[in-house]
């Protein structure tokens, strides 16, 4: 049975009993079609703001989005926090990658439906992981981007830590959304936790020579060596839909750009002047320019210490 026909069949229980909190939850519901009232975003209204003939709600942080008329099927972009990086070795994962836009190819799209009933929805805007110094207490833990989720809808897992040295107790912290790099060892992507088919939601990070590896790709693309893996085009979420309706950082916008491009792996040293969070690294560079761009879910590029991967990102979209 698939999840929308298993929403048909719930909705009538929860329609009878109310739905609060966790309940309004559910993967599908019967609904009429048609979402005609929502709020909650961070953009400047908080009804949200129509683009194209969509109505798009754009979280930046944790929030939630509340349906008061209406139950329909929505489209989204849900971008985990991206890994933070390795101690001058390898760069961070990509945030998970889930969404159902129509021109993302297969096997990155989401083909299961998702219909919001009226009724709260608990969004989570992961954060990214920080890259640490080698004698800080914690070291390998703290570097895994934090999870985003549309409830327990859709749930993208944060990206996976870079590696600093190549020690093999560092391994399974190098999974996540995307896999982290490094050398001789690499992360894996894991598959999302949501009900969703496909369940794929990123690429295996990059073993390379010393001395770094590249961050997995979040659905462009897998990390070849060095180089962290490609950004996934979601043009149903490019910077000219977003900005102006939800105000973003220019950083933001060039890093997205007119196709919709998020969670792209951080870089391993020596590759990383060719980074996607600093395409114009000077020998004078500061530390930020090696960390994940805000609300983008890329992992970090390899540093030194306290650079964090991308913070996450969650968008919803209907038929206005």
């Amino acid at each position: 049975m698939g999840i929308k026909s298993l929403g048909n069949a719930l909705s009538s229980f929860k329609y009878i009993f109310g739905r609060t909190g966790t309940e309004a939850s559910g993967a599908a519901g019967s609904g009429d079609g048609y979402i005609r009232s929502a709020s909650g975003g961070n953009q400047a209204t908080a009804t949200g703001f129509t683009n194209g003939g969509y109505k798009y709600h754009v979280f930046t942080s944790s929030g939630a989005l509340t349906v008061t008329d209406g139950s329909g099927e929505i489209q989204f972009l849900v971008v985990a926090g991206g890994g933070g990086a390795g101690y001058g070795n390898g760069g961070g994962g990509a945030g998970g990658l889930r969404t159902n836009d129509p021109a993302v190819p297969a096997p990155m799209k989401v083909t299961s439906t998702v219909t919001l009933n009226p009724g709260p929805y608990t969004i989570t805007v992961g954060s990214g992981g920080l890259t640490t110094d080698p004698n800080s207490p914690n070291l390998y833990p703290n570097r895994i981007g934090s999870d985003s989720s549309i409830g327990s809808l859709v749930v993208a897992s944060g990206g996976g830590a870079g590696g600093p040295m190549p020690v093999a107790t560092d391994q399974p912290n190098m999974d996540g959304g995307s896999g982290g790099g490094s050398e001789p060892h690499a992360g894996s992507t894991i598959v999302s936790t949501d009900p969703l088919s496909p369940n794929k939601q990123g690429h295996d990070g990059a073993p390379a020579p010393a001395p770094g590896g590249g961050g997995g790709g979040g659905a462009g693309g897998g990390a070849p060596g060095a180089a962290g893996g490609a950004k996934c085009a979601c043009p149903a979420f490019s910077s000219p839909i977003i900005h102006p309706g939800c105000p973003m950082p220019g950083a933001w916008q060039t890093y997205v750009g007119a196709t919709g491009e998020y969670a792209g792996g951080g870089y391993g040293y020596p590759d990383r002047a060719n980074s996607f969070n600093a395409p114009n690294i000077s020998p004078n560079v500061g530390l930020d320019d090696y960390a994940g761009i805000v609300n983008t879910g890329g992992g970090a590029d390899s540093n030194n210490d306290n650079v964090y991967g991308g913070k996450g990102i969650v968008i919803i979209r209907y038929p206005e």
